[in-house]
């Protein structure tokens, strides 16, 4: 996944994007 990326705010909405809400909330927190 996209996890590995350095990039903070791509990955954080990389991350939204790809993962549900749910899974999305639970990355970014």
């Amino acid at each position: 996944l996209h996890h590995q990326c350095p990039i903070s705010s791509g990955h954080s909405f990389l991350y939204d994007f790809q993962v549900p809400d749910q899974a999305g909330t639970f990355w970014y927190h």
